[in-house]
């Protein structure tokens, strides 16, 4: 009797393994022997992994169907022309860093309204032209002993021309990452929790209009990058590293920065070696410091609006940069003849930047009075100052609106400092 029951058993264990290898067999057989410009729907339930889909073929899930990876490999990999992939959720439960949960190559395939949770990378693109990203939810997940940022969101390796497209990615290392790919355009995307929220290197031509990047370490990081167009953003709370920036460009040319807003973040925009950009109708306020410049000359920054921040703009080692047109909240300007601009220029001197560079203690000191004697006494060479020799009266960005209240960030300087001010009183006192 009791071996009877143990047969049972066995049996049972036996027929739902079979079960479950059918089901995996069947979805890929299905893949394979689909013809090609036909559509598979899948009925709600999971699925394991992986699948590989090598020709012209649409796959339709709903919320409630999931594909799970059966490995630390990709879940899916899709190649050849015209894969769409549509309205799913895969799951990667043992990725790597150097693993994704899709994989893409070819051209002219469609990831659309999936949702994927990775511990690896979201998607990656390979050698892929002209595809299309619309509308993913991608999230990373934390692994037992390693780090929850382990790959990127959405990763480009020598891919061109791909639209990704209201997209929202959290919680991995970089939302989207472009390298040695040209012409990518990436619009209306919303990224939070990474290092950086987009990070461009070694690209042409890329496009970054209307996304938000709110909570990073750097919002935006576009690094040897020519021609790299930037409007329309939203860069906000920046402010987890003490290197945290809105927009990074490092040895970036000739690109555009338009119509962006940079409120609450350490650095809102900091330049450096980059060089023939054009930054106009920004808004910056409320930021620790609102542009930042190093070793970069022949930018043209103009009609832009620095409200609020505790230190509008530096500048240091950089000459040849044309500032033209802004508006400086602590500006006090005599009207000109065009009853538009100041006929008082405006004149921002390196000198704080350059002592707390070599002695970070001083930060404490800012906008103490011996300091702003010093600053005065020592002044730098004209050459080496970013000056606006007409700088606006009012605000005039057309950014993309904001509720800051320009004295939020120099009250909670003050309160900090205040603090700090009391406590060294007390111990003093007890000594």
């Amino acid at each position: 009797m009791r071996v009877g029951r143990i047969m049972a058993v066995l049996l049972i264990l036996f027929c739902c393994s079979m079960n479950a290898a059918a089901a995996k067999e069947s979805l890929q057989s299905m893949i394979d022997r689909a013809e090609a410009g036909s559509m598979i729907v899948l009925p709600d339930g999971a699925y394991e992994g992986p699948l590989l889909v090598g020709k012209p073929l649409t796959i339709k899930g709903t919320s409630n169907t999931l594909i799970v990876g059966g490995g630390k490999g990709p879940v899916i990999t899709i190649e050849g022309s015209g894969v769409t992939l549509d309205g799913f959720s895969v799951e990667q439960p043992d990725g790597t860093d150097r693993s994704v949960a899709i994989a893409v190559k070819g051209t002219h395939h469609l990831l659309r309204s999936l949702s994927i949770r990775t511990a690896g990378g979201g998607v990656g693109l390979v050698d892929a032209v002209e595809n299309k990203l619309e509308s993913l939810q991608i999230s990373g997940q934390k692994q037992a002993g390693k780090s929850l940022h382990n790959g990127n969101g959405i990763d480009l390796f020598a891919s061109h021309r791909n639209r990704i497209v209201q997209c929202t990615i959290q919680d991995l290392q970089d939302g989207v990452y472009v390298e040695k790919s040209d012409g990518n355009e990436l619009i209306g995307n919303t990224v939070s929790g990474c290092r950086y929220g987009l990070h461009a290197m070694y690209a042409k031509a890329s496009v970054l209009v209307s996304n938000t990047l709110h909570h990073n370490t750097t919002g935006a990081m576009v690094m040897e990058a020519q021609a790299t167009r930037i409007e329309d953003n939203t860069f906000v709370d920046q402010q987890k590293h003490v290197f945290s920036q809105g927009l990074l460009l490092y040895a970036a040319n000739g690109g555009t920065v338009v119509g962006n807003r940079f409120e609450r973040n350490r650095v809102g925009a900091y330049l450096e070696r980059s060089k023939d950009n054009d930054l106009h109708s920004n808004r910056f306020a409320a930021n620790f410091i609102g542009m930042q410049v190093r070793q970069s000359a022949d930018n043209a920054v103009v009609q832009n609006d620095f409200i609020g921040n505790v230190v509008h703009a530096q500048a240091t080692e950089s000459e040849g940069n044309r500032l033209q047109h802004n508006y400086w909240d602590d500006h006090q300007g005599v009207e000109g003849a065009d009853h538009k601009t100041s006929s008082l220029p405006y004149e921002i001197d390196p000198f704080f930047l350059t002592v707390i560079k070599a002695h970070p203690g001083y930060q404490l000191m800012f906008q103490s009075p011996g300091m702003n004697l010093l600053g005065q006494l020592l002044k730098a060479d004209s050459s080496m100052l970013l000056v606006d020799a007409a700088p606006a009266l009012g605000p005039q960005s057309a950014g993309r609106g904001s509720g800051v209240e320009a004295g939020w960030p120099i009250g909670m300087l003050a309160g900090m400092l205040l603090v700090g001010s009391i406590t060294i009183f007390v111990r003093g006192r007890k000594s």
